[in-house]
């Protein structure tokens, strides 16, 4: 899409949200809803990826304005049915089935993810089970009624990231760790690709295809860490 603005501004409405305007004409989400937000530092960075553009509109170099779409149009709307999908990962996290061997990855991955597990036991007063079976866990009720009053008590942007994260890693525990503040964006995709990793290492090399997911998925836990510090601040 061709550059079709010059100013971009930002607007403080009625509601006490702020929105972004080209040349006076507010932003729209991709469902056509009012691109609007509680948080002026967010209006001020979706200014600012607005104002970068150059000839030809990026959608995608506005990580920012995705995140708050996001939130917008699926969170927003529908924040019961997200806290239900996210509720699914309390038996399939990630981190509750770790690898049994080789024994030096197995050791060293219980080493990176049982800080993470005894942090969420520790918040919630709780005890995740652990398994190397294949077959699925069921966590005792007092977690999913811990995990879930937690979600019911985020807003939607804190549950957005917890979706996002949640929905990249297949783990609830590193997304909440994260929402938090406890771990960071490098942590989280270290912890979430460690076996890879450890294999990379290991065979010293990585493929291109590799290397490249590698690249997107550090950027989205990047530009998530970005907006979860900018709405904290």
């Amino acid at each position: 899409m061709k550059r079709f603005y010059t100013t971009v501004a930002i607007e403080n409405n009625d509601n006490d949200t702020y929105s972004i305007s080209l040349d006076g004409k507010q932003i729209k989400t991709p469902l056509k809803k009012n691109l609007e937000t509680q948080h002026q530092s967010i209006a001020k960075l979706i200014q600012g990826e607005w104002e970068r553009q150059n000839e030809k509109v990026e959608p995608d170099s506005m990580p920012i304005m995705q995140i708050l779409s996001t939130r917008i149009d699926k969170v927003d709307p529908e924040r019961g049915k997200i806290v239900n999908q996210i509720m699914g990962y309390c038996d399939t996290d990630l981190l509750c089935y770790p690898a049994i061997e080789p024994e030096a990855l197995a050791t060293k991955q219980r080493a990176l993810w049982q800080p993470y597990i005894d942090y969420i036991n520790d918040k919630f007063d709780v005890t995740f089970q652990i398994t190397t079976n294949i077959r699925a866990l069921t966590q005792d009720d007092d977690i999913h009624d811990k995990i879930f009053a937690y979600l019911n008590d985020q807003d939607n942007d804190h549950l957005t990231l917890i979706r996002l994260v949640t929905e990249l890693t297949g783990s609830l525990i590193l997304a909440i760790a994260f929402v938090e503040k406890h771990i960071s964006a490098t942590e989280v995709f270290e912890a979430y690709q460690f076996e890879e990793l450890y294999r990379i290492d290991l065979y010293e090399g990585i493929d291109p295809d590799t290397e490249k997911r590698h690249k997107s998925i550090k950027e989205d836990l990047s530009h998530y860490e970005h907006y979860r510090d900018t709405i904290s601040s």
